[in-house]
């Protein structure tokens, strides 16, 4: 016989109303909700991810002849001694994405900060960078962005 015929219409309804209310207390549930954030950041992370390796927030030049001459001129040291290899190494520092250092799936991949660019010159060129001033680096800087906008 079908459970239409057996279970009264009104009972039906009481049925129909506590399986709701246990659905929705079930989904308020804390250890719920931090799934549902941890699976949101996840899209996120990964979508950023996408959206970014098509089009970086920091863009290198589409030559850097000019800017290199410059530096060579400008800070002798250590750039007057940079070879194609070394020059390469400096504009990935500049501008290729590092992934961060996380447990979490799927990693960020972000372009390093100015700090971070600076402490790396630094530990690898302490001469002149390690005794570098804020004055001094914000120079350097100058002639590293000749008027472009760097995103942090």
């Amino acid at each position: 016989m079908p459970v239409k015929k057996m279970v009264p219409l009104s009972i039906r309804w009481v049925i129909l109303g506590v399986l709701v209310f246990v659905c929705l207390q079930v989904a308020k549930h804390p250890r719920l909700e931090e799934i549902r954030t941890a699976f949101k950041d996840r899209i996120a992370t990964g979508y950023n991810n996408l959206r970014d390796s098509i089009g970086t927030s920091r863009s290198p030049l589409l030559t850097t002849l000019e800017l290199e001459e410059n530096l060579r001129s400008n800070l002798r040291v250590p750039f007057a001694s940079f070879n194609q290899d070394d020059w390469g190494w400096f504009w990935h520092l500049l501008y290729d994405k590092v992934t961060e250092d996380s447990s979490e799936w799927p990693r960020r991949r972000v372009q390093r900060t100015k700090q971070e660019i600076q402490d790396i010159l630094a530990d690898y060129y302490y001469q002149p960078f390690g005794s570098f001033r804020e004055k001094q680096w914000e120079i350097f800087w100058q002639h590293i962005l000749k008027g472009r906008v760097f995103k942090e």
